[in-house]
């Protein structure tokens, strides 16, 4: 059965792989990038986790006041915005076969 939960610092590296195995290298967020999601909106970014605690898939997310998807709204975290631009891979099996998603979410005004 797989768990979910958020990613902490010493899942980055897995996702760094699963995000460069998963994307093409001009979509692909860069390290720097991941973990700059995951210090400003580490409540956005969750992680996949296998029987034996592999991390086998990710969310990470960011917030935008841009309800048009651009680079900008994908690399860039606006803590006010009321919109979520959410990136998800998930790798399965021993081929490590990726689907990619960019889902698009308005988040309650709190």
């Amino acid at each position: 059965m797989n768990t979910f939960r958020g990613i902490n610092s010493v899942d980055l590296p897995r996702v760094l792989e699963l995000e460069t195995a998963g994307y093409p290298p001009d979509e692909a967020a860069t390290e720097e990038s991941i973990q700059m999601r995951h210090r400003v909106a580490p409540e956005l970014q969750f992680a996949c986790f296998a029987a034996d605690d592999t991390l086998t898939g990710f969310i990470l997310a960011t917030r935008s006041s841009d309800d048009t998807l651009t680079h900008d709204a994908m690399t860039n975290h606006d803590a006010s915005g009321v919109f979520a631009w959410i990136k998800i891979a998930d790798g399965r099996g021993s081929q490590a076969h990726y689907c990619r998603n960019i889902w698009h979410i308005i988040l309650p005004n709190y």
